[in-house]
């Protein structure tokens, strides 16, 4: 969801950006600083960044844009010295009237596509993820979303990552995770496209306890691992799945969440 952070938050999207100098005696030093990123009027939130994996310095991010009441997609291709900033991809086609974007999350795999997941709040609620074949390209935004919601669920929190490995053998698998809430239930799900975003995987549940998850985070190892964490009331839990996020495991618990004082 777009929400407007507090006061003290800066409004700017902002960036640090690594570069080199030199001291006197010629000791070379890393020099960070801050790169503007957003230049667009209001607060920036829910920010994503992901790197292009062949090392050729492409960025790409997404934020909540709480002004425009949609997301703002970020694109650089010198390792972050310099950005542009534009409106997120188009809602896809035949969205309801009065509907808008929030909750991005972007990845970029080893042929350069990048892909921007969102939320499409409104009338229908639902995840769908664009793409682009590389930077400055257009955004796509597909009629259909991942996956269908029931008539009483609501979509939430979606998170993507691409399998970027050379030794993996779903190499350029993308996966999508993201939250489904139901009357009785709420459930992490994932799914995943061998097709650069056109067709999805049926979703699997992750989560054993559908009493309570949030924020789920998606990392894939190099053997095309899909692992998957999420926050409950007081912990942290994870899964893993072997075989590219067809099934799943127990979850774990990682942490302890521990209520603020």
């Amino acid at each position: 969801m777009i929400h407007v952070p507090r006061a003290a938050a800066a409004a700017a999207l902002i960036v640090v950006a690594a570069g080199s100098a030199q001291l006197a005696s010629g000791a070379a030093v890393k020099e960070l600083r801050n790169v503007p990123v957003s230049n667009a009027r209001g607060p920036q939130s829910e920010v994503s960044i992901a790197v292009d994996p062949r090392g050729n310095g492409v960025l790409v991010a997404g934020s909540n844009s709480a002004a425009e009441l949609t997301t703002r997609a970020y694109g650089s291709t010198d390792d972050g010295t310099s950005w542009s900033s534009a409106p997120g991809p188009p809602l896809p086609p035949g969205s309801p009237h009065g509907s808008s974007a929030a909750d991005p999350t972007v990845a970029i795999d080893r042929n350069g596509r990048q892909y921007f997941a969102f939320l499409l709040l409104g009338k229908r609620r639902a995840v769908f993820v664009a793409t682009r074949p590389g930077p400055g390209a257009r955004w796509t935004t597909p009629r259909q979303p991942v996956s269908e919601p029931p008539q009483s669920a609501i979509e939430d929190k979606p998170m993507v990552a691409v399998d970027t490995s050379p030794s993996s053998p779903h190499q350029g698998r993308v996966h999508v995770a993201w939250v489904r809430r139901s009357t009785f239930s709420i459930r992490i799900l994932v799914s995943h496209s061998d097709d650069g975003g056109a067709n999805w995987s049926q979703p699997v549940a992750i989560n054993d306890d559908d009493t309570l998850a949030e924020f789920p985070a998606l990392a894939v190892g190099p053997g095309g691992e899909l692992y998957v964490a999420w926050a409950e009331l007081t912990r942290i839990s994870a899964d893993v799945s072997a075989d590219g996020g067809t099934s799943f495991g127990r979850d774990t618990q990682v942490a302890t969440v521990r209520p603020a004082s």
